[in-house]
């Protein structure tokens, strides 16, 4: 067995506005099941605090998930199911959601890494709504150092809600650097 623990702070902007910021504790279990094979449990915590017109997400959100992971060479592909419960000021955010998830990922030269990942998620909020989310990511990541990665993602959301106004298709494209402590 392998456990980690891992914190991590996140403060997001919105258009140049303050959106959220979010403090999250993460602990982890993995087991190797054969040479290429390993499972893992998860279990994180999120606080989060949300400005302005965004205050409703302000709140706690609990996750946990199982996964397996089969690596050969370069090659990772991974499959994940994730139970999360939000709690939030605004009714109508707080959901029960169910994610699953499959991933595959290629090393290439020394320090690049491509990622092409499909998930599907269901909510049912407190409020009596649900959704469907389906969402397709590529995701590209150069290594800077042993601790230190640069990651550039695309994404492509299609959510279908019960209320109009989380009804929606979209692409977010990311940038950032990544620590490993």
């Amino acid at each position: 067995w392998r456990n980690d623990v891992s914190l991590q702070l996140t403060h997001t902007l919105l258009d140049g506005e303050n959106f959220e910021s979010r403090r999250s504790l993460m602990l982890q279990t993995t087991r190797q099941l054969s040479p290429t094979l390993y499972a893992r449990a998860r279990y994180r915590f999120n606080d989060i605090e949300g400005f302005d017109d965004y205050s409703g997400l302000t709140g706690q959100r609990h996750e946990a998930g199982a996964s397996l992971d089969w690596n050969r060479d370069a090659w990772d592909i991974g499959i994940e199911y994730r139970i999360e419960i939000g709690d939030y000021d605004d009714d109508s955010l707080s959901a029960t959601r169910h994610l699953l998830r499959a991933d595959i990922e290629r090393m290439f030269g020394a320090d690049w890494t491509v990622l092409f990942e499909v998930s599907r998620r269901h909510s049912d909020y407190d409020n009596d709504g649900s959704e469907d989310r389906s969402e397709v990511s590529l995701a590209l990541t150069r290594t800077l150092s042993s601790r230190w990665d640069l990651v550039l993602r695309h994404t492509y959301t299609d959510n279908d809600a019960d209320q109009a106004e989380f009804d929606y298709r979209g692409n977010r494209i990311s940038l950032g650097v990544e620590a490993a402590l």
